[in-house]
């Protein structure tokens, strides 16, 4: 008889080499195999064609009835070399008994324990990661900070962020065998950390100086090399680097101004409010420059700035590292201010007042 764990229908004995065979009655497992001479055989027992069982030694003798009693057939679903009478889940491949038990929740050995010599699984972080090996996930290099994981992505921080043993191991973009992390510019070739400077106007060796030790490497064409613009805290890239009309080079090796300062001597004047003792509304019935009664208040006016940065001051032919080039008392942006303003609005400007001694803020003194 034949008891086949998911049923009899469909099953066949036979004797291999030889045209003896019989079907399996699928209500009770039984068949016969007729006719057969004496002798030892085998028999295969087959499903849909595919032998499950075989069966050695049967021995038949001449007009006996041979009683191979019961074959009781299990099955090996994922064929991992035992049945399911054997195997604690004949749907897993590994798990079988002698399997090597891992520590995810299962009974792998089929020793009805579960996880056992484990160690357990901690993620203080809270990062989905367990710190332990042999959990069910990747190990987490550092479990208690939740950025740092198998999954993370690695940042420029001198920490191994993804947990893959390696510490800021990110590309290197151009080629040039200096990663992201280590090169001050990953886009070009030529700028590295190992690289030589060349006068480009780029720190080609990441030293956070730009053209140094080149003397004759003066991009911006204003007499001053590189190195001098370092030196002097310029611009290597203007050649006016506080706007005032003279270039570096001049500034530093003719003038002898400040480049980074348009006016050396601190001459110019800023606009400012100043106050005057005549006016039409002050002055019953008369006019700027014509008064004729007392004035009964003080009235506000404003003077314009007047700039006189260092290559202004060569332009008008002033010394631009003296305020006086004169002398007389009066610095040059009042002397610029007083030749054309008038600020009592007396029709004398200021500057003819002071010659003549007279009030240049009462339009009554003139």
């Amino acid at each position: 008889m034949v008891d086949h764990c998911s049923g009899n229908a469909g099953i066949v004995v036979y004797i291999p080499g030889r045209s003896f065979s019989a079907n399996v009655n699928p209500s009770n497992g039984s068949y016969k195999v007729n006719w057969v001479p004496p002798g030892v055989y085998s028999l295969c027992i087959a499903k849909n064609g595919e032998v499950i069982e075989t069966i050695t030694g049967v021995t038949v003798v001449k007009k006996t009835i041979t009683n191979i009693g019961i074959t009781a057939i299990f099955r090996d679903a994922e064929e991992d070399g035992y049945t399911e009478n054997e195997d604690c889940n004949d749907l897993r491949p590994d798990i079988y008994p002698g399997a090597e038990e891992v520590c995810d929740g299962v009974d792998n050995n089929c020793d009805t324990e579960v996880d056992e010599g484990c160690a357990s699984c901690t993620d203080a972080d809270q990062d989905g990661f367990y710190a332990q090996s042999g959990c069910t996930t990747a190990v987490d290099c550092d479990d208690s900070n939740p950025a740092i994981n198998p999954i993370a992505t690695e940042v420029c921080d001198g920490i191994d962020n993804d947990c893959d043993g390696g510490v800021d191991n990110l590309d290197d973009l151009d080629g040039d065998g200096y990663t992201v992390c280590d090169d001050c510019d990953d886009s070009i070739f030529d700028v590295n950390p190992g690289a030589s400077e060349t006068c480009d106007g780029l720190d080609n060796d990441c030293d956070n100086v730009i053209d140094e030790e080149l003397p004759e490497c003066d991009l911006d064409g204003d007499g001053l090399s590189a190195d001098e613009e370092v030196t002097y805290g310029t611009d290597p890239n203007n050649r006016d680097s506080d706007g005032d009309g003279l270039s570096d080079g001049a500034e530093v090796n003719t003038y002898g101004t400040d480049p980074n300062n348009q006016d050396s001597d601190g001459d110019s004047l800023h606009s400012a409010t100043y106050w005057y003792a005549c006016g039409t509304y002050c002055c019953e019935g008369g006019i700027f420059g014509n008064c004729t009664g007392k004035c009964s208040s003080w009235f506000p006016a404003t003077w314009a700035p007047v700039y006189l940065g260092d290559g202004a001051e060569i332009t008008n032919g002033t010394d631009p590292l003296n305020p006086d080039s004169d002398g007389d008392g009066r610095t040059d942006g009042w002397e610029i201010r007083d030749e054309t303003n008038d600020s009592d609005h007396d029709g004398v400007n200021d500057d003819q007042e002071l010659l003549n001694s007279t009030d240049h803020l009462n339009c009554l003194d003139y």
